[in-house]
């Protein structure tokens, strides 16, 4: 069994600050760095050090850029990667991180966009039943539903990640078979106010999250940050707290939750189990500063939660 991977891969832009500015308001940073990032190869590179046997296709640029972020894909060793050219710049993210923890980030996505059925036809093609597929929000929306849509008639388990989130989001969330998003993209979806997790409490997340799963018929993997995550399906709602860490960096963690969600999947673990190791694994990646370079090994996994 594989786990297919189709997403981004940008180039990631790093500021450390204070504060975020206001509107009009310039800050200075204090430090600046880079990365390679994306959700889709942060997401496969999570699974590959978790233990998966991924298989990755992504889309970079025709400039520089990319030059450096191949090297960096092919340096992941387990990972089978599909790296097309895209006749555009390289996608990149600018991420601000505060000295809370907290990150803004500002992405370009016109690499990923590029990606459709045409220039995925040969992965789509190698999804066999019993393999797992995941995909995230940056792609279009039709080739998104289309590579969901295969996935099923093909007999393999389709995982969506629905961010950033897409237009038409709730079509997409219908088409898998088991959806991880956060409280905020859950409630945007459901057309419901929702400030963050500081200002709600988890039982009136888990209420928002067993709405979408009734209207979507999909399992959905609702994370709450540093509370963990609830598991929404037809049974009761499980609660999969996380351990209390000092956060140096947010950025990544959900894409650590999400592929290490995949890895443990794969390796026969029941969906309960894999949500704790997931949410452990991103509880690690958020002491960290970083996002490709940062992801956890399961060696440094099994020492933390020792």
């Amino acid at each position: 069994m594989t786990l297919r991977v189709i997403g981004n891969t940008t180039r990631d832009i790093f500021y450390l600050t204070q504060n975020f500015p206001a509107p009009g308001e310039s800050v200075l940073a204090a430090e600046r760095k880079e990365d390679i990032g994306g959700k889709g190869f942060n997401q496969a590179a999570a699974a590959v050090r978790a233990g998966a046997k991924v298989c990755f296709t992504t889309a970079v640029g025709n400039d520089a850029p990319a030059t450096i972020l191949r090297t960096a894909i092919g340096a992941v060793e387990g990972m089978v990667a599909n790296v097309l050219t895209a006749p555009f710049s390289t996608d990149e993210s600018v991420i601000m991180i505060s000295d809370d923890s907290e990150n803004a980030i500002v992405s370009t996505a016109a690499c990923a966009r590029w990606l459709d059925i045409q220039s995925l036809a040969s992965t789509l093609e190698s999804v066999i039943q019993g393999d797992t597929l995941l995909m995230q929000g940056n792609m279009r929306h039709e080739t998104t539903a289309t590579v969901l849509s295969q996935a099923r008639v093909r007999g393999a388990t389709s995982i969506l990640n629905p961010a950033p989130l897409p237009q038409d989001a709730a079509a997409l969330v219908a088409l898998a078979d088991i959806v991880v998003l956060n409280l905020v993209e859950a409630c945007t979806i459901l057309g419901h106010t929702c400030v963050n997790m500081k200002a709600n409490t988890i039982t009136s997340a888990i209420s928002s999250g067993k709405m979408l799963q009734e209207q979507s018929g999909s399992v959905i993997l609702l994370t709450l940050g540093s509370k963990g995550c609830v598991i929404l399906s037809d049974g009761d709602p499980i609660e999969i707290p996380a351990p209390r860490v000092v956060a140096v960096d947010t950025t990544g963690a959900g894409d650590t939750f999400t592929g290490w969600l995949c890895a443990g999947r794969m390796r026969g673990l029941s969906l309960e189990d894999a949500a704790r190791e997931a949410v452990d694994a991103a509880a690690l990646m958020v002491t960290r500063l970083g996002t490709g370079n940062a992801l956890p090994s399961r060696a440094e996994y099994e020492k933390f939660v020792r």
